[in-house]
């Protein structure tokens, strides 16, 4: 008898022991399991990239309203640490808004780190209280990326604290920026 079982709303975590027993013949793998899995040289199938991780200044908040502040911390946030040890170089860093083979104009935003630079930009700003980053509570790798992100701030001299948003963390934080996972629809 040949049968085919799905189940859905399954934790990654479970869907890693159900293989791991033998129960689970395939199982999706969040990117914080990607190292775990390479070890014990299992077969990938890898779904087209379909969705674009971003950094949105809230309407309204007064570091939306300065560019200086806005190119500071883009200047500071090192991209390719992100991609190659937080994401295990899945993705593509980008400092536009789609990367090159999305868009085709990226190559006109660079994704430029340099802290001296960023550190300049800082000093020109008066002196600033702290800005808050928002990012989704139930997912583990905005967590670590946001995490990443108010480290490299902090290294230009900017002050970013990371707060959980969402049903997980009891509603909105109030932040200034968030960190968002926005679905890729089409090409």
């Amino acid at each position: 008898r040949d049968e085919i079982e799905i189940k859905r709303g399954r934790r990654r975590r479970g869907q890693l022991i159900d293989r791991e027993l033998g129960t689970a013949a395939a199982v999706e793998i969040g990117l914080d399991q990607w190292r775990r899995a390479r070890q014990e040289s299992l077969r990938f199938v890898f779904p087209p990239p379909a969705k674009l991780r971003a950094f949105l200044f809230s309407p309204g908040a007064p570091a939306a309203d300065d560019a200086r502040l806005r190119q500071a911390l883009a200047l500071a946030i090192d991209r390719s640490t992100i991609h190659s040890i937080l994401l295990q170089n899945q993705g593509e860093p980008a400092g536009s808004l789609l990367p090159e083979w999305l868009s085709g104009y990226a190559f006109l935003f660079p994704q430029t780190f340099d802290l001296a630079r960023a550190r300049e930009l800082r000093a020109e700003v008066s002196p600033s209280p702290a800005r808050t980053l928002g990012y989704d509570g139930s997912d583990s790798v905005a967590r670590a990326v946001a995490e990443r992100i108010a480290v490299n701030a902090r290294d230009a001299g900017l002050i970013l604290r990371v707060a959980a948003e969402g049903v997980a963390a009891g509603g909105a934080s109030g932040a200034d920026a968030r960190l968002v996972r926005i679905p890729l629809r089409s090409a």
